[in-house]
């Protein structure tokens, strides 16, 4: 079991001495339970979470106004088309003013994409959260390591100091323990 991104990277990348993995797993087997004795009150604070960003993302007339910007950005690009195919509008002039629109649009897709894929992201962890409140509401207080879990539940381990660790959480949370 790799815990640490020393054992990825050697110990060479990493400043930190090695702490014992029975140690790390030990501090796993406390954070667990803390996590499985409060699982309700540790989804709904993800939940919370979750729905706090949602609606500081969702800005409805904002993105109305991307939406619309793009539309009205579209139909100017298509005229500026028109218009030169038509009369042949001097090609510095043209291609100024084709480039300004494309480069508007742009911009606005990216803001567009920022919003979706931060709902996009919420959604998922959304979904994350709920699996783990059906794995948490299925378990019981553990007494020793639990590999499964700990899969489930962890995404990195963050060695703070020799006698502190920080656990990662899928969800986002940060847990500190000391070992």
């Amino acid at each position: 079991m790799k815990l640490f991104k020393r054992d990825e990277n050697g110990p060479e990348a990493c400043s930190m001495k090695a702490v014992d993995e029975e140690k790390l797993k030990a501090a796993f087997v406390r954070v667990a339970n803390k996590v499985i004795k409060d699982s309700d009150g540790f989804i709904k604070k993800m939940i919370s979470n979750i729905e706090k960003v949602l609606k500081e993302n969702k800005d409805e007339v904002k993105l109305k106004t991307i939406d619309s910007r793009l539309v009205e950005l579209r139909k100017q690009v298509t005229n500026l088309i028109r218009l030169n195919s038509r009369s042949s509008i001097d090609s510095d002039i043209y291609d100024e003013e084709y480039n300004r629109l494309v480069l508007e649009m742009e911009n606005l897709r990216s803001q567009r994409l920022a919003y979706t894929k931060t709902e996009m992201e919420c959604k998922s962890n959304y979904s994350r959260v709920r699996e783990i409140e059906k794995i948490l509401n299925d378990h019981e207080i553990i007494k020793k390591f639990d590999e499964e879990l700990f899969g489930v539940l962890v995404v990195q381990i963050r060695v703070v100091s020799l006698v502190e660790v920080e656990f990662i959480l899928k969800t986002g949370v940060e847990v500190k323990e000391i070992i």
